[in-house]
This record gives structure tokens, C-alpha cells and sequence, in this order.
């Protein structure tokens, strides 16, 4: 790999910490997003967020056609206006 710095320091047995570019990359990233902790709040309004919607759509769903059926009833009872 040219142009990215690598090392490893081998132990007493030859096995040792792999210290190359790239694990050391993935090792940061890991721990920068592991200590990011400022998207979570908002994933979890998105979440009730969600939840409410379910929410209000199933009772707009539910109680809609009931509403509607009284709406035509007042309807049908109301003289004609012509």
C-alpha cells in the first residue's frame, strides 16, 4: 500500500497489534460515532412522531365513517332551501 503509513509490533510469538492505517481509521471512526450522542434525541421524536400519526390516522380511520353517517343523516332531515 503506498503513500499510508503502517506498522506492527509483533509480540514474543510473532503475534502482535495490528497497528496498520486502515485499523487505526475504523478504530477512530468507531469511537467518534460511539460518543455522538446528538442524533438520538431526535431519532426518538421521530419515533413518537411516528407513533402519533399511527395514531390519529386509525382513529381518523375508525370514528371517519361514523361521522360521516351522522353528518348524512342531519343532511337528509334539513328542508330544502330552493
Amino acid at each position: 500500500m503506498l503513500g499510508r503509513p503502517s506498522a506492527h509490533r509483533g509480540g514474543e510469538h510473532g503475534r502482535g497489534v495490528d497497528t496498520s492505517w486502515e485499523s487505526v481509521m475504523i478504530s477512530k471512526l468507531v469511537a467518534r460515532f460511539s460518543g455522538d450522542r446528538s442524533g438520538i434525541a431526535a431519532m426518538e421524536y421521530g419515533l413518537i412522531g411516528l407513533l402519533v400519526l399511527v395514531g390519529v390516522v386509525a382513529t381518523m380511520t375508525l370514528v371517519g365513517d361514523g361521522v360521516g353517517g351522522t353528518y348524512d343523516d342531519v343532511v337528509k332531515k334539513m328542508p330544502d332551501q330552493g
